[in-house]
């Protein structure tokens, strides 16, 4: 038996399809490491300084709460406005790079919430920004762009 004919051109799109996946997914490893990198800088600086009671009682801290949990809910359900507002594409290129856009955007969402935690743990020096700082972060390192989600959002989309 032979293995089946794969034409050059169906080679060409598999290469394509594995450096656009890679190129994303380097985009999000950046967008985690500066993250990262300035939550340790926050906790850093203020460190000695954090209260370690949760201050529900200051409105700027009620304010990143309120924006946190939007901002993980929206992260959540882009998916669905994702369906709703963009077209089917017309081939595998232009579904990569709308699944790139998809990424980045829901992405920036959560680490709008994360960079806000930051700052406002600078502002307030309270343990409770810290803690939404770490589950926005973990919500983004779990939010990975993978293969199979392109499959499953692309499949999704034609319904």
């Amino acid at each position: 038996m032979q293995p089946p004919v794969v034409s050059n051109s169906q080679e060409n799109l598999v290469e394509d399809v594995k450096k656009f996946l890679l190129v994303t997914r380097l985009i999000y490893f950046a967008l985690i490491a500066g993250v990262v990198m300035f939550g340790v800088v926050v906790l850093f600086l203020s460190a000695r300084q954090i209260s370690l009671t949760p201050s529900f009682n200051n409105p700027i801290i009620v304010i990143n709460v309120f924006f946190c949990m939007v901002a993980l809910v929206l992260s959540s359900v882009m998916h669905m406005i994702y369906r709703k507002i963009i077209t089917t594409p017309a081939d595998v290129r232009s579904a990569l790079q709308k699944y790139q856009a998809f990424c980045v955007t829901r992405w920036a969402i959560i680490e709008g919430g994360a960079l806000l935690s930051a700052v406002v743990t600078l502002v307030t020096k309270n343990i409770l920004p810290v803690c939404f700082f770490i589950v926005c972060l973990v919500f983004l390192i779990y939010r990975y762009p993978s293969q199979q989600e392109f499959i499953s959002l692309t499949k999704n989309q034609e319904k």
